[in-house]
């Protein structure tokens, strides 16, 4: 149901795809490999589907994919979606959805201390187009106060790796998802002020400073429980201008004339992190979503 879902809510622009199983199989990444287009992973929101989404990456990148994830709100999968809140914001989710391989390198640089970080994001950057290797190597290098030659000493190593044989290469991260598991886990257990500094000291260092952050913070939680990707809009809103004197009070008004967060829905209320609801349980949606960009190094 969610696959077809997926094909109703986009016209056919986007068709759905359900590995019918609790994981992505290797003959299923190979079949969409030989399609040559750019899946979206959509798995549930919850501790399990992050997992998944990591997992899906490792299977579909040795076969030169480079999958793109929908974030959807806490507890519902993409049926849900369709029947609750109708077409427009299934197609926005999967439309806007941002690529899979920067919401892992996100996960490495914030719950990773810098010397095991940097390898960890540069494994991943690696196993992107070359295209990508100079903005992956710059935002590690920025997010970590790194010196880019450290940055770039490790991508090369990565890339050498990964070029050798890519599906080699991607066997040592599969082989730590518990260790992915753990952090997670960890991260969703930390409250809204502590999760979310670590953006915050990235886009403006005062917002964790002012008296309004504790507020900030529980908003974007609330947003991205709701299925709202905060890094890139946090982001966009203070490039678009930069922050006044009260930051915090200031983004906190921004978050809220941007997106459409329901500021009354309480988190206590959805799903616990480290489950899953009804049939959504542990399922991956990977929808291919348009033709592959040209110009890859493979």
């Amino acid at each position: 149901m969610d696959a077809i879902a997926v094909t109703i809510a986009t016209a056919g622009s986007h068709v759905g795809v359900a590995p019918l199983g609790t994981s992505l199989t290797g003959e299923q990444a190979a079949q969409l490999g030989r399609l040559g287009v750019d899946p979206i992973v959509g798995t549930d929101a919850d501790l399990p589907g992050q997992v998944a989404a990591e997992r899906d990456f490792w299977m579909l990148t040795p076969y030169g994919l480079d999958p793109g994830y929908a974030q959807f709100p806490a507890g519902l999968d993409p049926a849900d979606i369709l029947e609750l809140r109708g077409r427009s914001q299934l197609r926005e989710a999967l439309v806007d959805a941002r690529p899979l391989a920067e919401v892992l390198v996100e996960e490495r640089l914030a719950n990773l201390p810098p010397a095991q970080a940097i390898p960890a994001a540069a494994q991943i950057v690696a196993a992107r187009s070359s295209s990508r290797w100079a903005v992956g190597a710059d935002r590690i290098s920025s997010r970590l106060q790194a010196s880019m030659a450290t940055v770039q000493r490790d991508l090369h190593t990565a890339v050498a790796e990964w070029n050798r044989d890519p599906r080699v290469a991607a066997q040592k991260p599969l082989q730590n998802i518990t260790e992915v598991r753990a952090r997670l886990a960890a991260a969703s257990s930390r409250p809204p002020q502590e999760r979310w500094a670590p953006l915050a000291a990235d886009l403006d260092p005062r917002l964790i400073r002012q008296g309004d952050w504790p507020a900030l913070a529980s908003l974007m939680q609330d947003a991205h429980s709701q299925g709202h990707d905060v890094a890139t809009a946090t982001r966009t809103l203070v490039a678009e201008e930069p922050l006044g004197e009260l930051p915090a009070q200031d983004l906190r008004y921004r978050l809220v004339a941007r997106l459409d967060v329901d500021i009354d829905a309480s988190p206590q209320g959805t799903n616990p992190p480290d489950s899953s609801p009804g049939t959504a349980q542990e399922r991956n949606q990977p929808a291919p979503a348009g033709p592959r960009p040209p110009g890859r190094r493979r």
